[in-house]
This record gives C-alpha cells, structure tokens and sequence, in this order.
C-alpha cells in the first residue's frame, strides 16, 4: 500500500509539474551576457595625447572628459578664425555700402553700366568670403571640441588603447583609443529553434538569471536569418538592467522566455 502511494504521488508531482510549464509556456536556455551598448572611442583629428582621465573599470558619466589632446594649436586656431570672421564681416558691410551708392550715381547716370557690375561682383565676392570665414570657425570649434574625447554616454571604461604622449595621426588612421560600454545595462544572447522564435515578440518580458540573481529583461532583438546556413537556430537578444550590480560580459546566464 505504501509503495502504491508513493507511485500514485510521483505521478500526481509529474502531472502537476508538465501542467505548470503547459501553462506558462516558459523556456529556460543557457545563454552569454554582454555589454547591451559598446562604442570605441577615437578622434578625427590629429595631436599628441596630453592627458587620460580614465583607466579600465572606471565609471564615468556622459559627457565626462575621458582623454585629451595637447589643445594649444587647436585653441590659437579658433582664435584665429573669430578675428578673420570678424574681418570678413566688416569687409562685407562696406562692400554693401559701397554697392548701394554705386547705384545711387548709376541711378542718375553719373558712372556707366561697369562700375555698377563691378560694385556688384565686389558686394557678392566679400558676402562669399564672409561665409567661408563662418565654415572656418565652425570646422575650428569642431576640431576644439574633438581634441577632447567625451563619454557618449553614462559608462563604463572596459578597454583603453592609448597611452600618454602618443601621436595621433588621424589623417593617416583612426586609431582606437578607449572602449566604454553602457552602464547598468547588459544582454544575454541565446539561440532558440525555428519553431521558438515563432512565438516570440519584441518588447515582450524575459528574465535573465546571472549568479544566483534573477533580473526583469525585455527581448529587444530577434534573428531572421538562422545563425548558420545549415542551422535551425536563431539568435534572441534579451536586455535587462543590473540594478546597480557590476556584471561581466562573458558571464554564464540563464534565459527564460515567455
């Protein structure tokens, strides 16, 4: 008798155990977190490396001054292009003045048909050098503001390439100077079956269980194409927060989809 109840409650735990997963259609897959946001770092113009604020592992806020280059020409140039636009300006504005009482005499015939073209070529040659004078101190105040390398976003510094003093030669190569990875945020990738990947949605609610810890993800990317040719597996990104935890890419994961 007390064999044929403990075989009747086997049964009952095993029904009731397939019952639940029926129910909740959920899944549980082994899976890889990574960083959800990565970005490498560099600059489109060229110096020497005058300070770096930062090293691995540092956590920085967006738009923090992570790196900078010496600035010195960088700054004389600016400079140099508000007084030639400030030149130009003033160039133009007499050459306005100039054209108008150029007209003025054309007006009563007191200079022929010339002199009024060539007031006219000098007005639109100085209104010309005035508007590269403007792109002048634009692409100046690019280079300033690219002499410094600012955090994109609120981050964390995983990798740093550049190192004091070194050369920068952005003209020849963009040369990788750090990598920062989005704070707070991570993905777990997972590869499910045709028949899974059906079912899901984007912006549906996942869980992701990393060391004994569960954290609330959403599925933020799902694959069209299979992750081979000969494969039936498409690839499931899940994002979540980590709560002010600090995770490592490369960490082990489970992944449970609704």
């Amino acid at each position: 008798m007390k064999l044929r109840n403990k075989v009747l409650q086997f049964y009952w735990y095993a029904w009731l155990f397939l019952l639940c997963s029926t129910a909740t259609g959920a899944e549980e897959i082994d899976a890889t977190i990574t960083w959800r946001q990565k970005t490498v770092l560099s600059t489109p113009v060229s110096g020497v490396i005058k300070t770096i604020n930062v090293s691995p592992g540092a956590v920085v806020n967006k738009d923090d001054v992570l790196l900078q280059l010496d600035d010195r020409v960088f700054k004389e140039t600016l400079e140099e292009a508000k007084a030639q636009l400030e030149r130009m300006r003033l160039l133009e504005e007499e050459a306005q003045r100039e054209l108008e009482r150029t007209l003025e005499l054309y007006d009563q015939t007191l200079i022929a048909d010339h002199e009024k073209q060539m007031a006219i070529i000098a007005r639109a040659d100085a209104a010309a050098k005035h508007q590269a004078a403007r792109a002048a101190l634009a692409k100046a105040q690019m280079d300033m503001d690219y002499s410094a390398i600012r955090a994109p976003y609120d981050a964390v510094v995983i990798k740093q390439h550049a190192q004091l003093g070194q050369t920068i030669a952005s003209l020849t190569i963009i040369a990788p100077l750090l990598e920062v990875a989005e704070r707070g945020m991570m993905s777990a990738n997972v590869l499910v079956t045709g028949g899974t990947v059906g079912k899901l949605e984007i912006g549906a609610a996942a869980k992701v269980q990393v060391g004994g810890k569960t954290y609330n993800g959403t599925i933020e990317a799902i694959g069209l194409d299979p992750v081979t040719d000969k494969s039936n597996r498409y690839e499931v990104k899940v994002s979540f927060s980590t709560q002010g935890k600090i995770l490592r890419a490369g960490q082990s994961a489970k992944v449970v989809l609704p």
